[in-house]
């Protein structure tokens, strides 16, 4: 019924759009139902404020549409970068100890199983998936392409390019994976340095927005 609702309401291009989405937010869910669903609790957010406020005839439609439009960028799209600064803070972990064993004599495939084993973290669980995928008939190029498919950060990305690179032509991947990690170091220095910046406007925009909805809720219910 809920996969039905979605089908009459998207486009197959806003839903493949999604799906990517999904796929970069590392979790299986079907579209169509996710879909469905933010339309039905657009419709029961509308009907709540229609029947229990006195001004619901006001904040009704506009709670309906804060949530159907924002509720894609809040559950999705910042979920997403939030998944992306995690896993570049792991690739920080993981990729050196691949350089390590990597450096040490051992090849792509053999140095990806030995980060694994001592890293323990969602960057390194999707190696482990990758590596099963090895295991039961896929190259690890291929693994590897597949992987890049669900991870939203294009840093790493490049990392796994650069060693599906040395897979298919032999070449050093050591100095451009730690140009990479050189890279998410100062990337994440600049986004704590940012995020400092903007606590104090956040915290004040927060006060003033409660401030408002509190003598909203006074001038409906007094």
């Amino acid at each position: 019924m809920v996969d039905d609702v979605a089908s009459r309401f998207y486009e197959k291009k806003h839903m493949d759009k999604l799906k990517i989405k999904i796929k970069l937010l590392g979790i299986n869910y079907d579209v169509h139902f996710l879909l469905g669903l933010k339309i039905i609790f657009s419709f029961l957010i509308l009907l709540f404020f229609l029947v229990f406020l006195k001004a619901g005839y006001i904040i009704a439609p506009v709670a309906a549409l804060l949530f159907y439009f924002g509720s894609e960028y809040f559950f999705i799209d910042l979920q997403i970068k939030k998944r992306k600064y995690k896993l570049e803070d792991e690739a920080l972990q993981f990729f050196p100890i691949f350089l390590n064993a990597l450096n040490g004599g051992k090849n792509v495939k053999k140095a990806l199983i030995i980060s694994t084993e001592i890293i323990d973290n969602e960057l390194s669980n999707l190696f482990v998936t990758a590596l099963h995928e090895v295991e039961i008939g896929k190259s690890l190029e291929e693994a590897l392409t597949d992987l890049s498919k669900c991870i939203p950060s294009s840093t790493i990305n490049n990392i796994i390019l650069n060693i599906v690179s040395s897979l298919k032509y032999g070449n050093s991947v050591s100095e451009s994976v730690n140009r990479q990690l050189d890279l998410i170091g100062t990337k994440k220095k600049n986004y704590l340095i940012k995020k400092a910046k903007k606590q104090p406007v956040l915290l004040t925009f927060l006060c003033i927005f409660f401030f408002l909805i509190m003598l909203l809720v006074i001038n409906i219910f007094v």
